[in-house]
């Protein structure tokens, strides 16, 4: 089953880049398309200068220039943990590595599995470059590899604007108060995902990444809510 997820988010990419083929970042000559603008690799790297946010949730205002999306993960070395509730799964814990300026490597454990996400950062898109099962923490890709991996999905993109659209998910909220159990966060932007028998949704807050993840399944008139949310952060 979750072959065949990940199976249907690369087939979907691979449609979106048959009709816009700048859309994979593989090469510093190819185009980066985010619908609303194109600028070129080396472009967008130098514009994705500034340090990580480490405000509780700024106000973005579609704020293009002062909002780089690097600011939505945690900082390098940063260990996370988020409680669960609603299965046993539901906790988990996160360790962030950016071995290379455009890229973030998460480490997520939830006592069943370890998974390793690959992630590459543009001005305009976080791209999903890879989301396995792991044994263990190996040493990271190199650059080259890297390089040459091909988007399987978007993470977040801008503009962060209600309704605003990407792969399977819709921006629903740019400026949520979320509560959790680490503190109360303002100006989240909350995307979501529907199915016929579930709703997904995840909470971004500039200066930390995901906060939240909620998911609610419905079966037979039934109805159940799974929640994950930040804890506690190293160092704060």
């Amino acid at each position: 089953m979750k072959k065949a997820k990940y199976l249907l988010i690369v087939l979907t990419f691979a449609l979106l880049v048959t009709g816009c083929a700048d859309k994979a970042v593989k090469n510093d000559d190819v185009l980066i398309n985010d619908e609303t603008n194109s600028t070129s690799k080396e472009t967008a790297q130098k514009n994705q200068g500034g340090e990580q946010g480490t405000n509780e949730g700024l106000s973005h205002q579609n704020d293009e220039v002062t909002v780089p999306l690097r600011d939505f993960f945690l900082e390098d070395g940063t260990k996370a943990q988020y409680k669960g509730e609603g299965n046993e799964f539901a906790s988990y814990t996160i360790e962030v590595a950016q071995p290379y300026e455009d890229y973030f490597i998460i480490y997520e454990n939830n006592g069943g599995v370890l998974l390793r996400k690959i992630y590459k950062v543009t001005d305009h898109q976080i791209y999903t470059l890879d989301e396995a099962a792991v044994d263990s923490k190996d040493e990271f890709p190199s650059i080259e590899e890297l390089d040459e991996m091909t988007p399987i999905g978007i993470y977040l993109q801008k503009p962060f604007e209600q309704g605003a659209t990407f792969d399977l998910w819709t921006i629903i909220k740019t400026d949520e108060i979320v509560e959790t159990p680490f503190r109360t966060f303002e100006n989240a932007i909350v995307i979501e995902k529907q199915d016929e028998n579930a709703i997904n949704r995840k909470y971004f807050v500039q200066g930390f990444g995901e906060v939240k993840r909620e998911a609610i399944q419905t079966s037979e008139g039934n109805s159940f809510t799974v929640t994950s949310e930040l804890e506690s952060v190293d160092g704060h």
